[in-house]
């Protein structure tokens, strides 16, 4: 599910950046209740894999260059639009706990944003959001924490890529010391 606007990859995918959604993803929390499941809502915010082709979207990411897969200009998030991000995750959270989902899974594999500013790849950032090992994983550890805080007894998965398989990208030890982090913040599911 996407959580701004700004973050849509296609006009069919689920949104969760505004309340008028809730009742209809609550009449689908209904149905998956029905029979005896769980409901977790996936949120995630594309980030450079953003196409300006599809809907507009600009691609942003942790630094400024151009998206190997797609070939379109990226441009860094600074560090104000970082926290209107983890706002927007925290708000679809709390719009996700209001329609009756059992959790949410934050989308941090698979080249999304997350990734994105986890690897080494694309993250040059020199502020506290790059460089080093801790700084790469901040982005991701406060959205949880940020979660965690308002959302009480509310179920967190992330959703991680143990590997890159790509030179000069992150090492498993690093994606095994992230989960480990993620442990310790005591979410539900890696």
């Amino acid at each position: 599910m996407n959580i701004s606007p700004e973050a849509r990859n296609h006009t069919n995918s689920l949104c969760i950046y505004d309340d008028m959604f809730i009742p209809g993803l609550a009449a689908i929390v209904k149905k998956i209740h029905k029979y005896d499941s769980y409901a977790v809502a996936q949120l995630n915010h594309r980030g450079q894999l953003l196409r300006s082709s599809v809907l507009g979207m600009q691609p942003v990411g942790p630094t400024n260059g151009i998206h190997p897969a797609t070939g379109e200009p990226v441009r860094g998030l600074n560090q104000d639009e970082i926290k209107d991000i983890q706002a927007n995750f925290v708000q679809a959270a709390i719009r996700a706990k209001r329609a009756g989902y059992d959790g949410v899974e934050i989308h941090a594999a698979n080249g999304y944003l997350f990734h994105q500013f986890f690897t080494p790849r694309f993250n040059n950032r020199e502020d506290k959001y790059g460089g080093s090992l801790e700084n790469r994983m901040r982005f991701l550890m406060e959205t949880v924490e940020k979660i965690k805080y308002i959302c009480l007894d509310f179920n967190i998965l992330v959703r991680i890529s143990a590997s890159e398989f790509i030179s000069g990208g992150y090492s498993l030890e690093d994606a095994i010391h992230l989960a480990k982090s993620l442990e310790k913040l005591e979410v539900a599911a890696i």
